[in-house]
């Protein structure tokens, strides 16, 4: 009489299938795997079979963020800020979002759902918008001691600066600033007036520092 028994087994990366017999008092064991490997935005990834459309979803620099396919959870990033997506519908769009609460307080996120549509059995990356700000909060005095006034235009300056945003200054001179760099030259302006002052920005763990008292000097009439 031969007896027979078998055990399946999925998880992320695959299907595996051991089967274990006996018969005539000899005992036998068999065994398989069944999975996919998916290299796409210069990176690979072990999956189940792959069958359909799938994505490498892209969050630069945050791992164990929730990715959501149609507001079902589906994974979250690796180390690398990656994810693979698998199963899903070729040409249509199929709505990608990601946990905003899993990102930091200083997380600059400009877009949280993205639309994906691959091709038939083809994978594509989604990169979403988000970097750290990083923001900080600080006064801004004038060389006689009186704060910069308020709404005054104050800027980020240099050769290498891309976008050129204006950051208004409260009351007491303060003013929030993102997108800052290690050092940074800036630049206020209010009426016919302008200063300049530079400002380091160091290295913390704190979502919004505020980076003490700053001297604008050299007004210019």
């Amino acid at each position: 009489k031969r007896r027979e028994a078998v055990f399946d087994l999925q998880n992320e990366v695959g299907n595996y299938s051991i089967v274990t017999g006996q018969s005539q008092g000899k005992t036998t064991f068999r065994g398989s795997a069944r999975g996919g490997v998916a290299f796409l935005g210069g990176s690979a990834f072990l999956s189940r079979s792959i069958k359909d459309s799938f994505a490498v979803v892209h969050v630069p620099g945050y791992s164990d963020v929730g990715i959501y396919a149609e507001n079902q959870l589906v994974g979250r990033t690796d180390a690398k800020g990656k994810a693979l997506l698998p199963g899903l519908r070729a040409y249509e769009k199929n709505l990608i979002r990601i946990e905003q609460a899993d990102l930091p307080l200083d997380a600059q996120i400009d877009a949280v759902e993205l639309d994906a549509v691959p091709y038939f059995r083809s994978g594509l990356v989604l990169k979403f918008p988000v970097k750290q700000s990083r923001g900080a909060l600080l006064s801004v005095a004038l060389e006689n001691g009186e704060p910069l006034p308020a709404g005054a235009q104050v800027q980020i300056i240099g050769d290498n600066i891309v976008e050129n945003e204006i950051f208004p200054s409260g009351v007491r001179g303060q003013v929030y600033l993102t997108g800052l760099a290690t050092s940074n030259q800036l630049r206020a302006a209010w009426g016919q007036q302008s200063c300049e002052f530079t400002l380091s920005f160091p290295e913390t763990t704190d979502p919004l520092p505020h980076l003490g008292t700053y001297v604008c000097s050299g007004v210019k009439p």
